[in-house]
């Protein structure tokens, strides 16, 4: 079990985008699985901001407390299957430029919530997801709801993550 088929996962570094994750590595099986956390952003042309930029500097400030806790939760309750769980950056807008970050990184699969509108903290920004469906990716589009037997509302907070339902819908 070395190789891991690896998964693309937007986020906008809130826990509420981590809700699918969980169904996704149970839907997995016996399967190992990595999962990308993606956060694109379009980055302003001014020179200072070019030299300046810093991936590392800008997950630091981007991610909370909570979501990294969350993530590692996620990593501690599914050890056996998920190789591992990390964030990555994309800076641009351009499908040709995102194509060639998805074979750069080894992406198989995304993974997106439909209408789930994403809280960012940055105007520079932006839901991927219509990058993700112009792409050759295989693409599995979630629709997330509320089971009629679960009374749960969800609150962006780590339990969420274990209280909300999904159904999927394949590309």
């Amino acid at each position: 079990m070395n190789s891991a088929r690896k998964i693309l996962v937007p986020t906008d570094f809130s826990v509420r985008s981590l809700m699918l994750v969980p169904e996704t590595i149970e839907k997995a099986k016996n399967e190992r699985i990595e999962i990308l956390l993606l956060h694109a952003i379009v980055q302003s042309s001014s020179i200072t901001d070019l030299l300046f930029f810093s991936e590392a500097q800008f997950l630091k400030t981007a991610q909370s407390d909570e979501f990294t806790d969350a993530c590692r939760l996620i990593q501690n309750k599914y050890d056996q299957q998920l190789k591992s769980i990390y964030p990555r950056i994309f800076i641009g807008n351009n499908q040709s430029n995102f194509n060639k970050f998805l074979n750069a990184n080894k992406i198989e699969e995304a993974i997106i919530m439909n209408k789930f509108e994403m809280n960012f903290k940055s105007k520079q920004s932006f839901d991927p997801s219509n990058l993700l469906k112009k792409s050759q990716v295989k693409l599995n589009e979630i629709q997330w709801h509320q089971s009629t037997a679960i009374t749960h509302q969800p609150t962006g907070s780590l339990s969420d993550l274990f209280f909300s339902r999904i159904i999927t819908a394949q590309k």
